[in-house]
């Protein structure tokens, strides 16, 4: 007497082993690339991010400055007189201060006190501010500041135009540029 025996008491052939093998294969290499894809896009956006932040925050501090200096203080470091649609790549400012510590601005004798002079400038990758031999570092990743005066015939006003450019590095390696324009208004 013959029995029979049926095929699924014999599990899985060595073929449909090796097809689910490489259905699972293909699947996993595409979830894999899709992973490095968002890493990649994830690393990008942060020193996106990172340059941006880097850049807003020297522009802020030197917009907050040079809105209290007055057009005839503005100067390069060497010294020399700012020129109007010149483009310079520093800036020296002094602004009315409290310089003798007795809460006015003004001094026993009635003149308007002055502080140290305040400057701008690049050094390396960093914006920097000098007064008084102290050195503030404004800003990492910069790769430039340019500072420009124009002055607005029709009102009367010079206008000081900065621009601040920074660069980060993502962890793929790609190079992020950010850049920061303001235009503020030179006291008279």
């Amino acid at each position: 007497m013959k029995t029979s025996v049926s095929r699924s008491n014999h599990g899985s052939s060595l073929i449909e082993l090796m097809i689910s093998i490489a259905i699972l294969a293909v699947i996993g290499g595409a979830l894999s690339y899709f992973l490095l894809i968002g890493s990649a896009a994830w690393h990008t956006g942060d020193a996106e991010i990172q340059a941006n932040q880097e850049s807003r925050k020297g522009m802020m501090s030197m917009v907050r400055e040079l809105r209290q200096a007055q057009d005839g203080n503005l100067r390069t470091t060497a010294d020399a007189l700012f020129v109007d649609n010149v483009i310079y790549n520093n800036i020296k400012f002094i602004v009315i201060s409290d310089t003798d510590g007795d809460g006015d601005t003004i001094s026993a004798g009635g003149a308007l006190e002055w502080s140290a002079p305040i400057s701008y400038y690049v050094t390396g990758t960093q914006l920097v501010r000098l007064q008084n031999n102290a050195v503030t570092v404004l800003a990492n990743n910069v790769t430039g500041v340019q500072f420009t005066k124009t002055v607005d015939t029709i009102l009367g006003i010079s206008i000081l135009n900065i621009t601040l450019q920074t660069r980060k590095t993502s962890a793929e390696g790609r190079q992020i540029q950010s850049s920061q324009t303001c235009s503020v208004k030179i006291r008279n």
